[in-house]
């Protein structure tokens, strides 16, 4: 896929000469399913590469702004994307906590959106009472998240105390609420499980989206992702068993964890608390948020 993203803000939100500092999206090369990723050019030509140190990948880049005009950042990439399923018949349900630190962190409560209160531990045992083993375990919590919560737009992220629990109190939710929900819930039993995010790009439906990975010791890091789970029916029953150890071709993979760090450190308060695929932009003066500026995302597949 190639890609030209674009980020624009709007004429006259600052000050003539004011300094924009933008943070765009950018493919991560530490993914193995995300490979030939390669910088074809920048609008500004001297940007800075986070170069996968941080949570979210980018690329950052500053520009002056002129009065009546908008300023407009942008860069163009190519990446190869592969799909992949793992067929988890193929490995011994081996259940174990002893798992190497770096796996370990992955079991942990991590406030304020991953937390073990008695409403998540209840509803998680109660849909894991007659599981047996990992493999199971990951199932029930999977199928019961597929089966009983349906898509709906939600608020940005940055005004929900605790996505996990706004996800079980509506019993529906976005891309990106479903999946904390299971990583929760998952995490509660155990199972280490950590969270990707970046677009869906699908011909015609290009979009944000948010999914998982969770760990089963012989195995390694498997992806699941509880949104197209949703999409089986009579008539196409294969997508709920694929999403859950596998991952479709159409991807691009800018996050490996939430609510992380950028590279050059932004200074105000950002405006997606959570996630990062739309961008970031500051002034000296403070934070832009999302009405600020327009965003846009071309594709070309190959």
């Amino acid at each position: 896929m190639k890609v030209k993203y674009t980020l624009s803000v709007k004429p006259d939100v600052v000050s003539n000469g004011e300094i924009l500092r933008a943070w765009l999206p950018y493919p991560r090369h530490d993914i193995p399913r995300q490979t030939n990723v390669k910088f074809i050019k920048a609008s500004q030509s001297d940007y800075i590469m986070s170069n996968d140190v941080t949570t979210h990948s980018s690329i950052y880049m500053e520009k002056e702004a002129e009065a009546g005009k908008a300023t407009v950042f942008s860069v163009e990439y190519e990446f190869t994307s592969q799909g992949e399923w793992i067929d988890l018949e193929n490995f011994y349900d081996t259940v174990t906590s002893d798992y190497p630190s770096n796996i370990a962190d992955y079991t942990k409560e991590r406030k304020p959106h991953i937390q073990f209160s008695e409403t998540l531990k209840r509803l998680t045992d109660s849909v894991t009472q007659e599981a047996n083993g990992t493999k199971e375990t990951v199932k029930s919590i999977y199928l019961y998240i597929v089966e009983n919560y349906p898509w709906a737009s939600a608020l940005e992220y940055s005004t929900i105390k605790n996505i996990p629990e706004y996800a079980i109190e509506n019993k529906k939710g976005d891309c990106g609420q479903v999946a904390l929900l299971l990583i929760a819930m998952l995490r509660y039993k155990d199972i280490p499980t950590r969270w990707q995010s970046g677009w869906m790009m699908h011909p015609g439906e290009v979009n944000l989206h948010d999914w998982a990975e969770y760990y089963i010791k012989g195995a390694g890091w498997i992806p699941i992702d509880v949104s197209f789970g949703r999409a089986d029916n009579e008539n196409s029953p294969l997508p709920r068993r694929f999403f859950l150890s596998g991952i479709d071709s159409y991807r691009l993979y800018i996050n490996n964890d939430y609510s992380g760090s950028f590279f050059p450190k932004k200074k105000y308060p950002r405006s997606e608390t959570v996630d990062f695929q739309r961008g970031e932009v500051e002034t000296d003066s403070g934070n832009l948020y999302f009405d600020k500026w327009n965003y846009n995302m071309q594709v070309e597949y190959r």
